[in-house]
């Protein structure tokens, strides 16, 4: 097992060096100077943890996930009403996100190059599918999703099949960001598709996404998790890859709270794939990751930053 060593957010900051900040919250939306030219300052002069307030609107998507392209480790969505019981319930997210924020490593903190998109590739051209890259994100998961699938190789008989515990509108709006900024291609996965190499498939964590052969050829299936709150899609997801791949698969635990995905890496392991978790330490929620190492002995524990560039070494 490879273990990578993390650095700890720095206490100088030499921007306002009477200032020692472990997390910074900015708005989108600020007189002067808005949120995301402040963040691209600041993640020159003095990298640190911050929280963006932003919105998951269709006009306001993109930006949102430019913070997080840009150096933000998460987002903090503005309310749509401003009732008691739903600021109360926004005051805590704030508490919950700022204090995951401060926990995170510095080498998290980054900012993320796009990939030229190139993804002129005629349908008679799409690569088989040899190998099966599964990776499993919630929380903190679109910032870690945004370092590892841009960077990704589109010239490879490999699949990607990534499930991200967010709304399904935000997946759809998500997959549309990464599509625009990666290597590869990117889109939502639908039910009975032909699974192709050199494309990343993206499923929300309400549904069941799963691989299977069916007259020679891997395909997708998609369907409703019947208990959704008793989180098991990644498992799910991984389980289906380990069994149709054998020793062709690849598994990817990340970011998020609670246990899922531990027991399908262990699947994966055990079958003779590739098991990688993301360090815990560069996770903005710890929980999966930590369950993962707990579970099995994986062979490689990366911050998000190197994940790509390990599984890319990793295949043929």
């Amino acid at each position: 097992m490879l273990l990578e060593r993390l650095p700890t957010a720095s206490k100088r900051w030499p921007a306002f060096p009477d200032l020692f900040p472990d997390v910074i919250t900015l708005d989108i939306n600020m007189p002067g100077m808005d949120g995301l030219t402040t963040l691209k300052h600041l993640m020159i002069r003095s990298p640190t943890p911050t929280v963006m307030l932003s919105t998951l609107t269709r006009e306001g998507e993109k930006t949102t996930f430019d913070t997080l392209r840009y150096g933000a480790v998460d987002f903090i969505t503005k309310p749509t009403r401003l009732d008691g019981g739903e600021l109360e319930a926004q005051a805590q997210d704030i508490i919950v996100k700022v204090n995951h924020a401060a926990a995170v490593a510095l080498d998290a903190v980054r900012y993320i190059r796009a990939v030229p998109r190139n993804h002129a590739i005629a349908p008679s051209e799409l690569q088989s599918c040899d190998c099966v890259v599964a990776l499993g994100a919630a929380e903190g998961g679109y910032g870690a999703l945004l370092k590892i699938i841009p960077q990704f190789r589109p010239d490879s008989a490999v699949a990607y099949v990534a499930v991200l515990y967010a709304a399904p509108r935000h997946v759809d709006a998500f997959a549309r960001y990464l599509d625009d900024h990666s290597g590869v291609r990117v889109k939502r996965a639908i039910d009975g598709e032909p699974v192709e190499g050199g494309v990343c498939y993206l499923g929300a964590g309400v549904e069941y996404l799963t691989v299977a052969a069916h007259s020679g050829r891997l395909m997708l299936q998609v369907h409703r998790a019947p208990f959704a709150s008793r989180r098991g899609s990644i498992d799910r997801l991984m389980f289906s890859v380990a069994e149709a791949m054998k020793g062709r698969a690849v598994g990817v635990v990340l970011s998020g709270s609670g246990e899922d995905g531990s027991e399908g890496l262990e699947e994966i392991h055990r079958m003779d794939g590739v098991a990688i978790v993301q360090n815990p330490q560069s996770c903005l929620h710890k929980g999966m990751a930590q369950a993962a190492l707990a579970r099995c002995q994986p062979d490689f524990v990366l911050s998000d930053v190197k994940i790509a560039t390990v599984v890319n070494g990793l295949l043929p």
